[in-house]
């Protein structure tokens, strides 16, 4: 499950990179913090661009919200087991205390 969301993590960088080359090959300078549902709508709703760069730039969009929601469902998915886990565990023998050797 971890390597699964490690996975996803990188195809999720690699589509924000994507994204933000589109932008600087044009010159787009968007303002606001990045990666903000503000932020993204102004990437979707940009009308400067040629047609075919508006259409990856959404499909790259569209992507990364997939990407963002598949990774918490997974996250999710590790909480529980991750609890599961700990309530099956055996229980902790507390070691002794440690004697000074001096």
């Amino acid at each position: 499950m971890v390597r699964f969301r490690q996975d996803l993590v990188r195809q999720r960088t690699a589509t924000k990179l994507k994204i933000m080359a589109l932008l600087r090959e044009h010159r787009v300078v968007i303002e606001g913090t990045r990666w903000t549902k503000k932020w993204l709508e102004a990437v979707t709703n940009l009308g400067e661009l040629p047609g075919g760069t508006r259409y990856i730039l959404k499909r790259h969009v569209q992507g990364l919200t997939r990407l963002s929601a598949e990774i918490a469902k997974v996250e999710a998915q590790l909480r529980k087991m991750t609890a599961a886990q700990i309530a099956t565990a055996p229980a902790m023998i507390p070691l002794p205390p440690r004697i000074p050797l001096f």
